[in-house]
């Protein structure tokens, strides 16, 4: 609280700092709140001399002459001239746009905003990517919320957060610096980092860029040291291992997808894939760089004020209220579970209803199951480019029936971050209900903005959620609502396809959840009883097109993978029982400690139910591998390539020959593969 001392001073509070001339050049905001009138004062000045000792600040004038602070009056110190970096955050850019004078509104953001929810705001926008890492051995003991680093050298290279595991993978959130790097020839990198080029980890000796790209298997060449170990990790705090070791099979952050297709481990993207880095507005080429939400949209100032701001709200799912003369910002996210408790104003039942509810529905014309959006693309001098996406299981509920959706985000100037507006709106345009009624008082507990759930046995609906978008409180005390249908799965990241962790820096497939679907198998019988088969029917993609092959993969054992893990010369360990018997035929899926991908090679021996060894031909001696080593992660196909169709082919009978009568049991598999360039 401050005293005044004269009409150019004030003390400040015994916290302050007793160093002179500490606060000289700052700013001082005085505030004070009129409890009859409910409205606040503020007033600024320049502190140009400060007495450490006696915590007296004097400004550059005086007082106003109805303000002179008082013991009840608050104030805070905030640096004098305002911080005017460019920024690619959408909250931010709302931020300067609504305050400028000159192009905006020029609302004062000590009066007429309130600060914390802008903040937050930011902050959501700035949201970074979870990272998940492969390990071997057992992690059953890491505990969540256990803090991991890796340094070099006293130099923190990587830190984060457990946040979640599924062995053998552990996906850390709060995470600061970048445990692996993808080989770029125009890209520096710092000593001890790490970086990767196809199935090769290399740790950097001599800081710099690296022109010349690595393919070295031993020593070290350009300044790269290749890496026979592990990456291992300190925990920093926290219970469970002191250390943790990563594969070393290259890239270690990658996850796997419900189909276990190996994926990139980062929740957003990867750094490394975005080649225009400067041109998207980052400042560097780092992780720290990649947030949920980035725009660098350009003001129309012969469009409306309102327009505007709707139009940079839109770009992040913003939420601008007016709430106590003062405006708030959100962002929307993922409500997650309402407690069903009468206690809690969100759950509104039928008796907090006054009346009818009315609802309408946007229907057939505004639901897609695919949808084109236009971005500003930094590599094509900042043209408009059109990227798809199409989801297969809304095509099923729409029996089949294509329905195409465009929409444009001219902000947006990162492919993956119109990826992530793209995926949203693609799932929003499902829920197109709007329900409007009026409710009893308990209403005025309610903001616009913020997610609510009605139970009403007359519609069947059960714990049904909506987003508030109006709220007008009438004379009577009752309480309008108007609220648009909402479900959780808008605003989930894991809804979009990644690319692959091996994937080239810029590459990306621009049609996500493009597969076949509705894969059966029936058992048919020859004439002779000496000839069975099987037909087998799926449905292709509606994007499947001239650039698309469909593949069926079959095999007489349930794996369709198999992952070695160890190798000691001619003999592979496998991570769970291979199921594989001498003159199996399997396809290497790794390029490294020997083995070459897309190479087939032959089940020479099977020791045990996880070990075995590999011959070049059916008839050859078993592979002497040049590279032992364990906690590996290398994937070997064992199903094989039976047919490949091109669409709108949909069957095929995989005929096996000998069998007669007797009932055996084939495991199969389907894919879109797609031709690039």
């Amino acid at each position: 609280m401050p005293t005044v001392v004269s009409r150019n001073t004030i003390k400040l509070a015994a916290s302050a700092s007793a160093t002179n001339d500490y606060y000289k050049g700052y700013t001082l905001v005085l505030s004070r709140y009129n409890s009859v009138t409910g409205k606040q004062l503020v007033q600024t000045k320049e502190i140009i001399k400060y007495d450490g000792t006696a915590k007296i600040a004097t400004i550059d004038g005086i007082w106003d002459a109805d303000f002179i602070p008082d013991i009840t009056d608050t104030y805070k110190i905030v640096p004098t001239y305002p911080d005017n970096r460019v920024s690619i955050n959408p909250a931010i850019q709302t931020l300067d746009y609504i305050t400028s004078e000159r192009y905006g509104k020029g609302l004062k953001p000590e009066r007429d905003l309130f600060m914390p929810s802008w903040t937050e705001a930011a902050r959501t926008c700035d949201t970074q990517s979870d990272v998940t890492v492969q390990f071997t051995g057992d992690i059953s003991s890491v505990a969540i919320d256990s803090v991991f680093e890796y340094r070099a050298a006293g130099i923190l290279i990587f830190q984060g957060k457990v946040k979640s595991k599924t062995a053998p993978y552990i996906t850390f959130t709060s995470v600061l610096g970048k445990l692996t790097n993808k080989w770029n020839s125009w890209k520096g990198y710092k000593l001890n980092e790490y970086v990767y080029d196809e199935a090769r980890l290399y740790k950097v000796t001599t800081a710099g860029t690296k022109a010349t790209r690595p393919t070295h298997t031993t020593g070290t060449v350009g300044g790269l040291a290749f890496e026979g170990t592990a990456i291992t990790l300190t925990k920093l705090s926290g219970t469970g291992p002191a250390t943790l070791t990563t594969v070393i099979d290259g890239n270690p952050v990658r996850s796997v997808n419900a189909a276990g297709t190996v994926i990139s481990g980062y929740s957003l993207y990867d750094s490394d894939g975005i080649d225009y880095w400067r041109y998207v507005g980052w400042d560097e080429h780092s992780q720290r760089s990649v947030t949920r939400h980035q725009t660098n949209l350009i003001i129309d100032t012969s469009i409306s004020l309102f327009d505007n701001i709707n139009s940079l709200l839109e770009h992040f799912g913003g939420i601008l209220r007016y709430t106590s003369g003062q405006y708030h910002l959100e962002v929307e996210q993922g409500e997650g579970v309402i407690p069903n408790a009468d206690s809690e104003p969100r759950n509104i039942s039928a008796d907090h209803i006054i009346g009818k509810i009315r609802a309408t529905d946007e229907g057939l014309r505004s639901s897609f199951n695919s949808l084109t959006i236009a971005y500003a693309d930094p590599g094509n001098k900042f043209e408009a480019k059109n990227i798809s996406f199409f989801n297969s299981e809304f095509l099923k509920t729409d029996r089949n029936v294509p329905k195409k959706g465009n929409m444009s985000i001219p902000g947006v100037t990162n492919y993956y971050n119109a990826r992530i507006l793209a995926d949203k709106f693609l799932v929003k345009s499902r829920y197109g209900l709007t329900v409007s009624f009026n409710m009893s008082p308990r209403g005025a507990l309610l903001l616009a903005g913020r997610v609510i759930q009605i139970q009403h046995p007359k519609y069947g609906w059960a714990d049904k959620k909506f987003r508030i978008t109006n709220i007008t409180h009438n004379t009577d005390t009752s309480v309008d609502i108007v609220a648009k249908e909402y479900d959780d799965s808008m605003y989930l990241i894991s809804n979009i396809s990644r690319p692959p962790a091996t994937a080239l820096a810029g590459e990306s497939n621009t049609t996500t959840n493009i597969k076949p679907v509705g894969l059966t198998a029936t058992s048919i019988d020859g004439e002779d009883e000496t000839i069975g088969g099987i037909e087998l029917n799926w449905e292709n993609s509606p994007a499947a097109d001239s650039t698309v092959a469909t593949e069926l993969f079959g095999s007489f054992k349930s794996n369709l993978y198999i992952t070695v893990i160890n190798i000691a010369g001619a003999t592979l360990t496998s991570s769970v029982a291979h199921q594989l018997v001498v003159g199996d035929i399997v396809t290497s899926q790794a390029g490294t400690k020997g083995f070459i991908f897309g190479k087939t090679y032959y089940v020479k021996t099977v020791p045990t139910t996880t070990t075995f060894t590999l011959a070049e031909t059916a008839s050859g001696a078993s592979i002497t591998f040049p590279e032992n080593g364990s906690g590996l992660s290398l994937r070997l196909l064992t199903a094989n390539i039976i047919t490949t169709v091109a669409p709108p082919t949909t069957s095929y009978i995989d005929v096996i020959p000998g069998q007669g009568s007797a009932r055996i049991q084939k495991y199969y598999w389907i894919r879109h593969k797609i031709s690039q360039g």
